[in-house]
């Protein structure tokens, strides 16, 4: 029996699926990087096989949805059938997620080092107040147009080069859940007021504690690396009391830890699977373009052409 080619499906753009389509994204190998390099819980990035187990967890988990979630078993079959040189190119695939993640560290890359600049690239992580979807009604018409007004922020402060991708977590605030899109990435060569200018477009409502985040970038591609997140995280606001500070008095904090299933798992994978994988990136002044039979970054010439999302 001939298998459905995914590849095909309406959520897969054709610059993905051609980019997907190399299977050396999918190998263990360069690009290889440490996950919280120098801390007490460093470790080495993922590998084809970790990201193959957790494939076949989801599929289990989705499988025990069937009888909750109708959608879990389309999406469950969808991931079942991923294999090599036949991807599924699922938003919700760890292992599409993760060829996604290392194709996009060496293409920015690349570009890097052909960017004439007088200083370094900056690392920046953006969390925008109105980036914020239901959890159980998020649809691919919200995100696009939350990522639509991103672009538009980003480039109204005068932004003309950025290489970026969207994480996202299911955060807990009281009863209410949500989930929160994150930009993460590089920019180089923003003019000199560009902070000042984008944290009243990004966090208007004053909700976002650090909606804007910058040090520059070192090079190191877990930098790159965790613009494409492979693991989503559930975060959840908490009072802290500070009983062992003197300094200081009760203050909101936040509790992470990784998802790996449940209701919250559940519906964050079926809103993946909708938006594609395509959804997770954002180029300002870059277009991908297919050259030779592999995909490349490459700059934009003319100024206010409309390049890849």
């Amino acid at each position: 029996m001939k298998k459905e080619n995914y590849a095909q499906s309406l959520d897969v753009t054709p610059i993905v699926r051609a980019t997907l389509a190399n299977e050396h994204w999918y190998r263990n190998g360069a690009p290889n990087w440490l996950e919280g390099r120098g801390k007490p819980w460093e470790r080495p990035c993922e590998t084809a096989a970790g990201a193959c187990a957790r494939r076949e967890k989801a599929v289990q988990k989705l499988g025990r949805a069937a009888f909750i979630v109708p959608g879990a078993v389309k999406l469950a079959k969808r991931l079942e059938n991923c294999e090599p040189h036949q991807r599924c190119v699922s938003g919700a695939c760890p292992e599409c997620n993760r060829a996604l993640q290392r194709s996009f560290v060496v293409h920015s890359q690349t570009t890097l080092a052909t960017i004439k600049r007088s200083e370094p690239p900056l690392l920046v992580s953006i969390v925008p107040d109105f980036g914020r979807l239901p959890l159980i009604d998020a649809t691919k018409a919200r995100w696009k147009s939350i990522k639509l007004r991103l672009r538009k922020a980003l480039r109204e402060v005068g932004i003309t080069l950025a290489m970026l991708g969207v994480d996202f977590s299911v955060n807990t605030r009281q009863t209410d859940k949500f989930i929160q899109g994150q930009l993460w990435g590089v920019i180089c060569n923003p003019p000199a007021s560009w902070k000042a200018d984008l944290k009243p477009l990004i966090n208007d409502t004053g909700q976002i504690s650090r909606p804007l985040r910058v040090r520059v970038f070192d090079g190191y591609p877990a930098g790159l690396a965790y613009s494409i997140m492979t693991r989503f995280a559930a975060k959840s606001w908490y009072v802290d009391f500070n009983h062992s500070r003197d300094d200081r008095g009760s203050s909101s904090n936040t509790r992470n830890r990784f998802l790996q299933g449940g209701p919250d798992w559940l519906q964050l994978m079926l809103f993946l699977d909708v938006i594609g994988l395509d959804s997770r990136i954002v180029l300002i002044g870059i277009k991908r373009i297919i050259s030779k039979d592999e995909v490349i970054f490459q700059r934009s010439k003319v100024k206010g052409k409309r390049e890849s999302a």
